[in-house]
């Protein structure tokens, strides 16, 4: 049994819904379900009732919840304990990311700093740096996302700190005939490519499309050939396939295969995450400064 079980459950049951469970967690609706699913096999009791119309707590649910409501009471008590004194390290997050892992190792390169770095997706982000594992989390969000993304963590006493808009972007196998040979592609002409894609959460750049104007075109009809959450891979892929890879462009360095993509919503903003009531230390002050330097 985990803690982020235990919170899927308490949302779907303030809610009534997986859905809104989910678009409250910032995570999948596949993912609540199977998640919960898990729980009632792992406890031996049913906690819901699934119907057409939705989803109704059975007795068992019902008493289940108040002691899982308590749980996550006491550990929120638990996360907002101050954190430990690492001044002399660099706590970071962030998705998986070749651009970050470039700024952490140049980073080190000026002054062979320690580093601690965790990747997951947004949702893993905000529990290590709630929990204080980490001190603030690299990540991204649409401008139609921010208000809410603000909203869900500042329950957390987090805040999202804006740094720049990245522009979204394709990048193409070398093998594929627009490697070079193209700067910008229509939205249209993005669903004619075949993709490497990551696995998608609420934050990931293919999420960010049901915010865009698709012309009856969405990201359910781009072809997906490889799903993987490994950058190492994606980056293998496009050096010697035809496959292409949705990302954002924050200009750290030239890409001969990138073509950014042509469309009035084409902006996500990058920022970091951090705890409400504790400065940065230097280090990571020191590190956002040497981000802000290069893009």
């Amino acid at each position: 049994m985990e803690i982020r079980q235990l919170e899927y459950f308490v949302t779907s049951v303030k809610e009534k819904s997986f859905y809104k469970a989910s678009q409250k967690l910032f995570t999948s609706q596949p993912a609540i379900s199977k998640s919960i699913g898990l729980l009632e096999k792992e406890i031996g009791a049913k906690l819901f009732e699934r119907t057409s119309k939705g989803i109704i707590v059975t007795p068992k649910g019902e008493q289940f919840y108040h002691y899982a409501n308590n749980v996550l009471k006491q550990v929120e008590i638990m996360q907002n304990l101050d954190f430990a004194d690492n001044n002399d390290i660099l706590n970071i997050a962030s998705y998986p990311s070749k651009t970050i892992s470039k700024l952490l190792t140049s980073f080190y390169g000026k002054r062979e700093q320690s580093i601690h770095y965790r990747e997951g997706s947004v949702q893993d982000i905000i529990d290590f740096v709630s929990t204080g594992i980490c001190e603030f989390g690299l990540l991204y969000v649409s401008p139609k996302q921010e208000h809410s993304f603000a909203h869900i963590i500042s329950h957390k006493q987090l805040e999202f700190v804006p740094i720049k808009k990245g522009e979204l972007c394709v990048y193409v196998g070398k093998e594929h005939e627009f490697y070079k040979k193209k700067k910008d592609i229509t939205i249209e002409e993005l669903s004619q490519l075949q993709y490497i894609r990551g696995l998608k959460d609420f934050f990931s750049v293919e999420h960010h499309f049901d915010f865009v104007s698709l012309n009856e075109i969405n990201t359910s009809y781009f072809k997906d050939k490889v799903l993987t959450n490994s950058d190492h891979l994606v980056s293998e892929m496009l050096n010697d396939t035809t496959l292409c890879y949705l990302g954002i462009d924050l200009e750290i360095e030239v890409n001969d295969n990138k073509i950014v993509i042509d469309s009035d919503e084409k902006y996500l903003t990058l920022g970091y995450v951090k705890n409400q009531l504790l400065e940065l230390n230097d280090i990571s002050k020191d590190f956002l400064e040497h981000l802000q330097s290069l893009i």
